[in-house]
């Protein structure tokens, strides 16, 4: 008996070590939601930070809060040209991901 509550337990315990190891995994393919008139964009951090540098789009520092901190209505390159340039040039220089409007905004 003592041995089926012994392989029990460690079912248990692996199981629950295969959950945490998936919600860690779930939390780094976070699907982030740029909100926009014209539909918004749904953007995988995840994979983007497989495929390039963190300076490629947090080129204020990493401890930036948000674009749109220093990228504003008001400024020379607001979010929309910020975000278009950086992302449509580097797509189109790479030779992947989406260029055209309706590929990234979802309405």
């Amino acid at each position: 008996m003592k041995k089926y509550i012994a392989i029990f337990g460690l079912i248990i315990g692996f199981s629950l070590c295969l959950w945490a190891f998936n919600s860690l995994i779930r939390a780094q393919e976070e699907i982030i939601t740029l909100k926009c008139s014209f539909g918004d964009v749904a953007f995988s951090h995840k994979l983007h930070t497989d495929l390039t540098s963190c300076q490629e789009c947090h080129h204020a520092g990493l401890d930036t809060p948000k674009c749109s901190s220093c990228h504003t209505k008001e400024t020379e390159v607001n979010p929309m040209n910020a975000f278009h340039k950086n992302c449509i040039d580097c797509h189109k220089d790479k030779q992947t991901g989406p260029t055209a409007c309706a590929d990234c905004h979802k309405k």
